[in-house]
């Protein structure tokens, strides 16, 4: 209620009701951020009032329904964390915690309450998870990349300068993947399958401690040093799925890593992944270990045990016949 009647107090200021209007205006928002850089700090709304107007139901983007809110709030972040902007580790703390809110009302519309219940609780209570652990030779013939998918255009970005470039002509894909910003920073490169402007899948790669550390907390080893590079942090957009998108971005990630002189890539999928882990024995690789990943809250362990594929058969088949 107080953060409302700031809002009102404040656009019968002359001098704000403009950029009140950007605010409210998810198009002239992004102009004015891809014209003029980050606003000045506004004295007239604080982060509650913002907020306040990014969650209301009356702003909401028709553009792009049931990802305006998260637009909107990540187009905040980037004002309010921008040069001239003066915020406070508290105004931090806000914005980060009103977009965990604007995802989880995203992926509750699109998979169900229950489902975003149980990802929040894996995300940041407690969690307990499986990973077959793949290591690949970069001059095999199946890391090789073959036809691209019909329809679909691609484009590795390696920095936040080229995708700011792509806006003209492409949508963000900063927007799907919540840390991009960071691992593009960090070194990471992104590769980037679109249909029209619309983004259908996002891989990544890492060829650096730093860029892996940007996009992947699990504690399996990668020698960089040793000519190893990583491969993860893969999202493909749902409506896009079983479409051969995940199959040719790990060849063409796989073919960029042989030509920079890099001779093994490594990679975690979880065990219960069948579809993703189908696709990984197309590739040739060597599974050389499952890793085991338990938090609780702030604490983390990471374990590693030979992969035996003969248990695991059994292990299945005593499971059938029970």
């Amino acid at each position: 209620m107080q953060a409302r009647q700031a809002y009102h107090r404040s656009i019968r200021n002359p001098e704000l009701r403009t950029q009140n209007a950007e605010l409210r205006n998810p198009a002239a928002l992004r102009r004015r951020t891809r014209n003029h850089g980050p606003w000045p700090a506004n004295p007239g709304l604080d982060t509650a009032t913002l907020m306040t107007i990014t969650l209301s139901p009356c702003t909401r983007d028709t553009a792009h329904p049931g990802s305006g809110v998260l637009r909107r709030l990540l187009l905040l972040l980037r004002f309010m964390m921008g040069k001239d902007a003066r915020g406070s580790a508290c105004r931090r703390r806000m914005v980060s915690l009103a977009l965990v809110i604007a995802r989880g009302r995203s992926l509750a519309r699109e998979v169900g309450l229950v489902t975003t219940a149980v990802t929040a609780i894996r995300r940041y209570v407690v969690d307990s998870r499986r990973f077959l652990l793949y290591r690949y030779p970069l001059d095999s013939p199946a890391t090789r990349p073959g036809a691209p998918p019909s329809g679909f255009d691609e484009c590795f970005i390696q920095s936040n300068e080229e995708a700011d470039r792509l806006l003209a002509t492409r949508c963000d894909f900063r927007d799907v993947v919540s840390q991009a910003r960071h691992a593009l920073d960090s070194g990471a490169v992104a590769f980037c399958l679109y249909e029209g402007r619309e983004v259908a899948h996002v891989g990544w790669l890492a060829t650096s401690q730093t860029a892996r550390r940007a996009l992947d907390r699990l504690g399996f080893e990668v020698r960089f040093g040793e000519g190893e590079a990583w491969l993860g942090a893969v999202y493909t957009v749902p409506r896009y799925r079983n479409r051969g998108l995940l199959g040719y971005s790990a060849r063409r990630r796989f073919d960029r890593l042989h030509h920079a002189g890099f001779s093994t890539c490594r990679s975690a999928v979880e065990t219960n992944n069948a579809a993703s882990n189908h696709v990984q024995m197309h590739f040739d690789p060597q599974v050389y270990a499952v890793g085991r990943m338990c938090k609780f809250f702030g604490w983390r362990t990471w374990s590693e045990r030979p992969y035996h594929p003969q248990r695991r058969t059994q292990n299945s088949e005593r499971r059938t016949l029970n």
